[in-house]
């Protein structure tokens, strides 16, 4: 993987990912507030995390591999063991 592809694909997922929250995070906390009846705590390490394994794995398994859009949105049937 090349550097230039991590941090330009790891923009724009953070990019879009800002931008559906500006508009929708109240929504979601207060659907989430109703739900579990406590205030939602956000562990900062543990979405750190999970955003560098989605950029990877974006990049591993999308980018890198030259796949068509429609043919990465697909689930494959072995890792629902069909």
């Amino acid at each position: 993987m090349k550097l230039n592809q991590i941090l330009i694909s790891g923009s724009v997922v953070l990019i879009i990912y800002f931008i559906y929250l500006s508009f929708m995070g109240k929504n979601i906390y207060k659907m989430l507030k109703t739900m579990h009846g406590i205030k939602i705590k956000i562990n900062i390490l543990t979405a750190i995390i999970c955003y560098i394994l989605l950029i990877v794995f974006l990049n591993y398994f999308t980018i890198d591999k030259k796949t068509p859009l429609f043919d990465a949105s697909k689930v494959h049937p072995a890792s629902i063991n069909l």
